[in-house]
């Protein structure tokens, strides 16, 4: 069981692993079962098709990785810094924020813990 969903969201995994179970068998024997292949759904099985469809597959997943390294290499490039309240406050007034003194080296103890 999945203790951070909400309460709501929570589904048993035998469920999930059934029904993905009952899927993978539905199209199996869809695919490969000769009678129910052509008489029912009237398809062939697995031909040279096939193989077109999963050289597009495989150049989409390219292709979307190549455009997601662009997309975060540009937006890398164009990023300027974000001037939020906390540091126009700390320009009006002089003072800095949320220091962690327990960092700074000057007021570093010699403690082990």
């Amino acid at each position: 069981m999945v203790d951070w969903l909400p309460r709501s969201d929570r589904v048993p995994v035998s469920n999930v692993t059934y029904s993905s179970a009952n899927c993978v068998h539905t199209f199996l024997s869809i695919i490969y079962i000769p009678e129910v292949n052509h008489r029912v759904f009237q398809v062939d099985g697995l031909t040279w098709h096939w193989g077109l469809v999963f050289g597009q597959l495989v150049l989409y997943l390219v292709l979307a990785e190549l455009y997601k390294l662009a997309k975060r290499e540009y937006i890398r490039r164009k990023s300027v810094p974000q001037d939020n309240p906390a540091t126009r406050y700390e320009k009006r007034t002089g003072r800095r924020l949320h220091v962690a003194y327990t960092m700074d080296p000057q007021h570093a103890t010699s403690s082990p813990i």
